[in-house]
Parts: C-alpha cells; sequence; structure tokens
C-alpha cells in the first residue's frame, strides 16, 4: 500500500494538470521487424570466353542494354580452332586413363605392417571397409611394444617401482611404474593377456587399461570378407589380418571423370564460339560491366576463363536487412515482406525472405529479401523492409503511454480525482503485442 501510494503521488506529481483519459478501442495490431538497405541485382552472370581464345572486337558497351542472341564480342577464329584442337587431346587421354583406372583395385589383403600383438578388432566378415573406418578410425588396432597402460593418482608411488595389477576378472599381474608426472602415475603391465578397455586396480587405485603404444590398421576400400585376426594373437609384419572382396578403387576413376566433364563443357563453348564468330548473349538484360581490348590477355590454359561482361537480367533484385537477436527467430525463409523505395514512390511492392544469416555478431544478424524487379528501381538505391511476424485481430487497444509498468506487472489507472489532482483505480492488466504506439 505505501508503494502504491508513492506511485500515485510520483506520477500525479509528474502529471500535475496535464492528465489525460484514453478509451479502449477494439482493433487489430501486429508486431514486425523492420530495416532497410540497399537494393542490389539478382542472378547477375558472367560473359566468358576461354583464355585461349583472342578476342578481337567489342561490340557492346557498360551500361547498353542488349537482347538474347546479340553478338558481343568477335573472336579470332583460328584460335577456336586451335583451342578445339588440344581439348580433343586432352579427352583422348583422359579416356585411355579411364580405362586403366577402371582396372584398378587395392589389395585384397590387409597386413599387420610390422610386427605386435592384436588387441582389439573392430572388423567383422561382411563389413564395409570405409563403415569400419568411419565408427573406428581402423579395423584392428596393435600393440608394439608389449603393454598396456594405466594411469592413476600417483600417491607414494615411485618411477621404476614394481606393483601388482588386479584386472575386471580378479586376475593379477605385475607392473612397473613406468613414470611419474604431475602427481599421476603411469603402470605399465604386459600385453599378454590383460584387454585394453579392462578397469584394472592398484591398491585402491584404479584407471583403464590402455594400449601404451598403438598401431592402427586401416583400409578404404572393399568389404571384409574373411577375418584371420585374433585378439591377443602374436603377428608379424608379413601377417595377414583380413582378407576383402569388392576392392574395385573408384576413387581415381571419379576424378577423371570429373575432368572429363569439364572439357566435354569446355569443348561444346568453343564450338558454339566457332560456328557464332564470337560470344553472344544468352539472355536479354544490361551490362553492369564490360572489359576493353586492352585489357585482355591469351592464357595457355583452356580451362581458365576471361571474363568479358557481366550482364543484368533485370528481373530480380535483393535488399540485405539488419535484424536484431530478439527478432531473428521470428523469421522464416519464404516469409512474404512489404517493402518501399522512396526514391521510385510510395508504392507498396511484396517481397519474400530468401536467406537468413544467423552467424550474427553482437546480437545483429542479417536477412536477404528479393522482390520483382520494378520500372524505375535501380542498383544502389534505398528499401525499407517490413515483416510481420505476429498479428492479432479484435484485440483490446490503448496507447502504450498509458500503461505503466513495474518489475513484476504492469497496471492502468481508471480514476482522477480533478479536486485532489490524483489518479486511483489503480487495475493491473496483461500485456500482448506492441507496435511502439499501440499495445494490446
Amino acid at each position: 500500500l505505501y508503494v502504491r501510494q508513492r506511485v500515485r503521488r510520483s506520477v500525479t506529481a509528474q502529471s500535475g494538470s496535464n492528465v489525460k483519459s484514453v478509451t479502449v478501442t477494439t482493433g487489430a495490431i501486429k508486431a514486425t521487424v523492420s530495416g532497410s538497405g540497399t537494393l542490389e541485382s539478382e542472378d547477375v552472370v558472367d560473359l566468358t570466353v576461354p583464355s585461349t581464345v583472342k578476342v578481337e572486337r567489342l561490340y557492346a558497351e557498360q551500361g547498353d542494354a542488349v537482347q538474347a542472341g546479340d553478338l558481343l564480342a568477335a573472336v579470332n577464329t583460328s584460335t577456336v580452332l586451335t583451342s578445339l584442337s588440344s581439348v580433343q587431346d586432352s579427352l583422348d587421354s583422359l579416356d585411355t586413363q579411364l580405362q586403366s583406372a577402371a582396372k584398378n583395385t587395392v589389395s585384397s589383403t590387409v597386413s599387420a605392417g610390422v610386427a605386435g600383438r592384436v588387441k582389439a578388432v573392430y572388423a567383422e566378415a561382411g563389413d564395409n571397409v570405409a563403415d569400419v573406418m568411419y565408427d573406428h578410425g581402423c579395423l584392428a588396432e596393435l600393440s608394439l611394444d608389449g603393454y598396456l597402460a594405466l594411469d592413476i593418482d600417483a600417491g607414494s608411488l615411485n618411477a621404476g617401482e614394481t606393483v601388482t595389477v588386479m584386472t575386471s576378472d580378479g586376475k593379477t599381474w605385475e607392473g612397473t611404474v613406468n613414470s611419474v608426472k604431475g602427481g599421476t602415475a603411469t603402470v605399465l603391465v604386459s600385453d599378454d593377456g590383460p584387454m585394453a578397455g579392462d578397469t584394472a586396480t592398484v591398491g585402491a587405485q584404479s584407471g583403464t587399461l590402455y594400449i601404451h603404444a598403438p598401431l592402427k590398421v586401416t583400409g578404404y576400400a572393399g568389404t571384409v570378407s574373411t577375418v584371420s585376426a585374433k585378439e591377443n594373437a602374436k603377428v608379424s609384419a608379413s601377417t595377414t589380418l583380413f582378407t576383402l572382396k569388392d576392392t574395385s578403387d573408384s576413387a581415381k576413376y571419379d576424378q577423371l571423370l570429373e575432368q572429363r566433364a569439364d572439357y566435354e563443357e569446355l569443348y561444346q563453348k568453343l564450338v558454339k564460339l566457332y560456328k557464332d564468330g564470337g560470344l553472344v548473349a544468352e539472355q536479354s538484360g544490361t551490362l553492369e560491366t564490360m572489359v576493353s581490348l586492352d585489357d585482355l590477355v591469351v592464357d595457355t590454359d583452356p580451362l581458365t576463363d576471361t571474363t568479358l561482361a557481366t550482364l543484368d537480367p533485370g528481373e530480380t533484385m535483393s535488399v540485405t536487412i539488419s535484424v536484431d537477436e530478439t527478432d531473428i527467430l521470428s523469421l522464416s525463409v519464404g516469409q512474404e515482406v512489404s517493402l518501399t523505395v522512396e526514391s521510385v514512390g510510395d508504392e507498396h511492392y511484396v517481397g519474400t525472405v530468401a536467406e537468413i544469416d544467423t552467424t550474427g555478431t553482437s546480437g545483429s544478424y542479417s536477412a536477404k529479401i528479393t522482390l520483382d524487379r520494378q520500372k524505375g528501381m535501380l542498383s544502389g538505391m534505398t528499401a525499407k523492409a517490413e515483416v510481420t511476424i505476429q498479428g492479432v485481430d479484435n484485440a483490446l487497444l490503448l496507447p502504450a503511454e498509458a500503461i505503466r509498468k513495474t518489475s513484476s506487472t504492469a497496471y492502468v489507472y481508471t480514476a482522477y480525482d480533478a479536486e485532489t489532482d490524483t489518479l486511483d483505480g489503480m487495475t493491473e492488466v496483461t500485456l500482448g503485442l506492441t507496435n511502439g504506439s499501440y499495445t494490446e
């Protein structure tokens, strides 16, 4: 009651004779995310020729409007033919390599590689080698120096001291303290018997046994046919641990196919240049950029391109707006957006949220909005965007300034005594959406 009186006096003192009275109204209210940014052209394409082709003449300039089928640049046909010959030689060479690669296979056996003791076998007959490698990082693990290790609290243990190690099955093994560092003692025990991953104890201390000097046996292709590796078995460098089937190696073959696809695309491009006599616009639009002949240099790599021009089809534009962290989760790709471009007029245009960048910094994120290009829109113009993220019809509305708030609630005054110049009738209200001016 005391606090309420203090608040009432404070509000009355602030308002004085400027008390305003408002009536609750019914209407629609919506919450929006808004922002502004610069219009940019979308779907701009680079118009290129292979770097081995010499350009002899340009028929268009920056800013020109061109139609699909217009000749933009003339090329030297002899350099086109030379490039075609070179590309054909490359295709023939790749075909030869593909024939050889189709016969490539990995070894059908996997051997130990070095002498040691098998302590873990992960692959089973029928397993895909790549799947086992993904799950375990290897097909099997060997111990190379004859020891498993155990890390425990050092206590009073010293390096070189002999200890008794007990495994989970109750068996005991003689161990040696190999080192003591930072309060931790590493105890070594023979790898002939105890298994890696087992829990072992030394006195009152316990830990997990691991391979002291491990070697991972790996592979990358094929299917496991038979498993010769046995846990705890001693093996030599040439011991076969696994035999494989379906060992065809497609990695090199696939790489060559990708290279051939690049040359096939280049070949078609050169044929078109030769037939058209130069570079032809594939679609209508405006040339945003155009090089000069003095800047063009003929190269020797047929797979590199020289960009002669950039073409704006003039169909779609975009604007990127900043979004506060409190609103970013309310946006979704595909949401409808209302946009205005003051330089063009007061008309509202409809756009769509195309991308949302959630890798923000300092609580600020961004959203990319696309819209159909309208007459008068130019790159660089400022566009304002508004996205409706929530709306309520038939809401009870009050001007935001009529609502008082505390740390835990909100309320309004419903009475005023003009004689004493005091507010009364403090009534708690539940708030909904607000647009800054009105609140539900």
